[in-house]
């Protein structure tokens, strides 16, 4: 993370675009987390042939739990994918995976574009989950809407959590 100064001589924190990893802190304010775990997730399947016809059921990790709170990658990966397979589905299009600040903008005011949501878990959670998908020979798109970038300040990021 660094510092830069507004032109009002306002000091603004900012998280690098690339990190991996952002969780929020004690307070509202996220930060970047540098990620390398001591033993890196090992893919056991791989990805599914290509599909000649697409049945794509589109998911959003965070609302997948009827219990009234913000779901994650593992009750996502145990709960829900099963009942997508069972379904018919052979891809899934997942929702609001980046990291984003303002919950309420649905995962669509994306601050860290390489980053996984923290929301949800760690990265390696969502590899399991992809990795997990795939055994159920289920494709996995990432959706990314580039257009709906949000700032990194820390004031942008206090004022919508």
């Amino acid at each position: 993370s660094s510092d830069l100064r507004s032109k009002s001589g306002q000091t603004l924190y900012r998280i690098s675009p690339w990190a991996k990893y952002v969780c929020q802190g004690d307070n509202v304010v996220y930060d970047w987390v540098h990620w390398e775990p001591a033993e890196a997730y090992k893919h056991q399947h791989p990805r599914p042939k290509k599909l000649k016809s697409i049945r794509i059921y589109e998911a959003h990790v965070g609302i997948a739990s009827h219990e009234g709170k913000i779901a994650s990658y593992k009750h996502f990966t145990h709960n829900v994918l099963p009942k997508i397979r069972d379904l018919g589905y052979n891809c899934i299009q997942m929702m609001a995976i980046m990291e984003h600040a303002y919950y309420a903008s649905f995962g669509y005011q994306i601050t860290n574009f390489f980053a996984a949501s923290s929301r949800y878990g760690t990265p390696d959670e969502l590899k399991e989950l992809i990795d997990t998908a795939h055994s159920m020979l289920l494709s996995v798109l990432l959706d990314v809407v580039h257009s709906h970038a949000s700032t990194h300040s820390e004031e942008i990021r206090s004022a919508h959590v």
